[in-house]
């Protein structure tokens, strides 16, 4: 982000009325932090936790302790933030027990968290897996229906699917259960969309949901 203090502030303005997410990439640790800490001020509070390189913790930890919500998978909690717990995605079915004990530990880690979000993928095949997700918010722990996606054609882009619908809900309803139900039914359509983006809308979101998985098309 380049120019003056006040173009500075222009350009988060925009980000907030426009509900913009900052994607930021940099070739060293402290430029993505420095990157990061001017999106938080800005008034950004909320983080997708998929920075999983060497130094990751090192950079992620700083990164979340100034954030409100947390989302990441299994995965991106023990090598993005080095926090471990015994949770084995290749052995079948998921314990959700295990995922409320890993949301616990990032919550007790990392004091500055209000919510940590953490999907769930049960891969039975290539082309078949169960999709669901849990919240923690430091008093409940939630967790979603879980969606049965069969003939996937292309799973790449869930997970932003699922953090652009959590954002959406958190947004839209004032219940974290709805918002976490939008969001993994948003990202369950989303892998039946090639390529990486989501090219679903709210009503279609709304109709699975509601129930509506017949597959018809509606206009």
């Amino acid at each position: 982000m380049a120019g003056s203090p006040q173009d500075a502030a222009k350009v988060m303005e925009a980000v907030r009325a426009h509900r913009l997410v900052a994607v930021i990439r940099a070739a060293r640790p402290e430029a993505a932090l420095g990157a990061a800490r001017a999106v938080i001020r800005g008034g950004l509070a909320l983080v997708e936790v998929t920075y999983s390189v060497p130094d990751a913790p090192a950079v992620m930890r700083e990164l979340v302790s100034h954030v409100q919500v947390g989302i990441a998978n299994e995965e991106d909690c023990q090598k993005s933030l080095g926090i471990e717990v015994d949770v084995d995605v290749e052995r079948g079915e998921l314990d959700p027990a295990r995922y409320r004990t890993l949301a616990e530990r990032v919550l007790e880690q990392l004091p500055g968290l209000q919510k940590q979000v953490i999907t769930l993928r049960d891969s039975r095949s290539a082309d078949h897996n169960r999709w669901s997700a849990c919240l923690h918010d430091r008093t409940r722990f939630l967790l979603s229906r879980t969606w049965d996606v069969t003939d996937i054609v292309d799973r790449v882009g869930a997970g932003d699917a699922f953090a652009a619908g959590f954002i959406h809900g958190a947004r839209a309803f004032d219940d974290d259960q709805r918002a976490l139900e939008f969001a993994t039914a948003a990202s369950c359509l989303k892998h039946s969309v090639p390529g990486d983006f989501n090219r679903v809308g709210t009503a279609e979101v709304e109709r699975l949901l509601r129930g509506e998985a017949s597959g018809r098309v509606q206009r």
